[in-house]
């Protein structure tokens, strides 16, 4: 037998041993060739990618301007293992739920069309602000001084309508019930203080149209200015209504 001949000999044993290894190969490389896979299919769109539309879209949709404004968004956290095709589209973003304060927690419906597919998102915006707070405890009935109150940096998710941005409204008021330290100031945490408390010795004015004559008097109620309260004559033993002037006076009024 030639060379050749014996060459070729080999090569087909050769051949139809690994015939059924080759087949599958082969086919796999025709399907790749008649079949080109898409370059948008193998593209991922990154969790750090919908998050930064997440927080464009927040700052869209309440009107934010968080370079001039004390305002943070804070996206959720969105798994690495979320692992999305690219959309060909823009993605659709909806705000849900029922909160519809431009701060706090928000939920956000991120959705493609194409390919479809959708999941839950959202982000947190905090925006702070300046308001009265308690700088040291204050006590039941304890008149409100400057030395009780600061200014300080909240976050406004955290506050109702009645915070006071402002102290000059509650200066000299008291406090209806004990306030701890740190404490946001609202205005019905106070009222007028009471200038007469009851065994008070006080001067009673009885004004009319011509005159007016003072008697010395007893407080039998406590009473806050402006407010009607009963007193006793002590020269006549008398008991009247009386309106409170200040923390001494009260006036009867002779018609």
């Amino acid at each position: 037998m030639s060379y050749l001949m014996k060459h070729l000999d080999n090569s087909r044993r050769i051949y139809k041993k690994a015939k059924p290894l080759l087949w599958p190969i082969l086919a796999g490389f025709a399907f790749f060739i008649c079949h080109p896979v898409s370059a948008n299919a193998s593209i991922k769109i990154s969790p750090e990618g919908i998050q930064q539309q997440i927080i464009a879209f927040i700052e869209t949709e309440f009107e934010l301007d968080t370079s001039t404004e004390e305002i943070d968004i804070a996206p959720h956290k969105i798994s690495s293992s979320l692992r999305l095709p690219k959309c060909t589209q823009p993605l659709d973003l909806v705000r849900t739920g029922k909160n519809a304060n431009h701060y706090g927690r928000h939920t956000i419906k991120v959705s493609c069309s194409s390919p479809r597919w959708s999941f839950y998102s959202g982000a947190t915006v905090k925006a702070y602000g300046t308001v009265i707070t308690a700088s040291s405890p204050i006590g039941k009935g304890e008149i409100v001084t400057k030395d009780h109150i600061k200014y300080s940096k909240v976050n406004l998710a955290k506050m109702n309508g009645n915070v006071l941005t402002e102290a000059d409204s509650i200066l000299g008021l008291a406090a209806k019930r004990p306030i701890r330290q740190g404490y946001m100031l609202t205005h019905n945490q106070f009222e007028a203080p009471k200038l007469i408390k009851r065994g008070d010795g006080i001067m009673i004015q009885a004004v009319s149209k011509l005159l007016t004559v003072s008697t010395p008097g007893e407080a039998l109620t406590h009473g806050r200015l402006g407010e009607n309260i009963r007193v006793r004559n002590l020269k006549s033993d008398r008991e009247v209504i009386a309106r409170v002037k200040d923390r001494d006076t009260v006036i009867v009024m002779l018609y």
